[in-house]
């Protein structure tokens, strides 16, 4: 029970940040990389840590909603991404990518 409120959770907090992102890009004007800009609030670092978590969010959800759908091949699936030896390069992947959208928008 505790696994589907939260992916409900999840799945509520991705549609939220899917649902602003979209709206403000649709009511920006200009080139993709100005709309996605104005969409983050004029911050790429914004867009960045929107993306993340909208990513991390639906992972999370699917995974979810798999184990209580009793569907392990997704959960598997999903799951085989996640491995903790891949882990720190996930990690530090973001990490790269904030610095560099953080350095962008100074």
């Amino acid at each position: 029970m505790i696994s589907i409120v939260f992916a409900i959770a999840l799945a509520g907090v991705a549609g939220f940040f899917i649902w602003e992102f979209v709206r403000d890009y649709n009511a920006a004007a200009g080139s993709i990389w100005e709309r996605l800009l104005a969409a983050g609030k004029g911050s790429a670092t914004i867009v960045w840590s929107r993306f993340s978590a909208i990513v991390a969010a639906l992972a999370g959800t699917l995974s979810g909603l798999a184990d209580w759908l009793n569907a392990p091949g997704v959960g598997e699936a999903i799951q085989s991404y996640l491995k903790p030896e891949w882990v720190a390069l996930y990690v530090l992947g973001v990490a790269l990518i904030a610095e560099l959208a953080r350095r962008r928008t100074l």
